[in-house]
C-alpha cells in the first residue's frame, strides 16, 4: 500500500549514506533495464505529474539515464532530465540525483512512499540509487 507523500532532503542524511559503504556502487556504470509496470520491488518514474503515463519502473539502480537504452518503454521518449513524479516500491530507501554516478542534488524517498510534488527538481533527474542502507 502507498503510504503518504514524504519528501526530505538533506545533506548530512546523503553524506552518512554514503559513507556506509554505497561509494563502491559508483565505481562503475549501472543501466537499468525499464518496464511500464510499477510492481512491488521497483521504483518507478513518470514523465508527467501526477502518475500518468508514460511510466518507467526498475528494480535496480541507474547511474547515467543518459544511457541509450534509459527511455519510457513503448516510446522514444528519453528519462534524462524528464522525471515528474516518483514512487519507491522497494523495501529499503532509494535516492533521485540531478547528475549522473549519483551526484548533484539528492532526493531521498523512502520505501512505500511517493511523490508528485519535486518542486525545483522536477524534470532534473539523471541517476537513482537503491540504498543498501536507511538513507532518508
Amino acid at each position: 500500500m502507498i503510504r503518504a507523500t514524504f519528501r526530505r532532503i538533506a545533506a548530512p542524511t546523503m553524506l552518512a549514506f554514503l559513507l556506509v559503504g554505497v561509494v563502491a556502487a559508483t565505481a562503475f556504470a549501472v543501466d537499468a533495464s525499464w518496464d511500464s509496470s510499477c510492481n512491488s520491488g521497483e521504483i518507478c518514474n513518470w514523465r508527467n505529474a501526477p502518475y500518468q503515463v508514460p511510466l518507467a519502473a526498475t528494480s535496480s539502480s541507474d547511474s547515467d539515464y543518459n544511457a541509450g537504452s534509459d527511455v519510457y518503454p513503448n516510446t522514444t521518449d528519453g528519462i534524462n532530465d524528464s522525471v515528474s513524479s516518483v514512487r519507491n516500491l522497494k523495501s529499503t530507501d532509494t535516492v533521485w540525483f540531478t547528475t549522473n554516478n549519483y551526484g548533484g542534488s539528492g532526493y531521498c524517498v523512502p520505501s512505500g512512499f511517493q511523490s508528485d510534488q519535486l518542486g525545483g527538481l522536477n524534470d532534473r533527474f539523471s541517476s537513482h540509487l537503491i540504498a543498501a542502507s536507511p538513507a532518508c
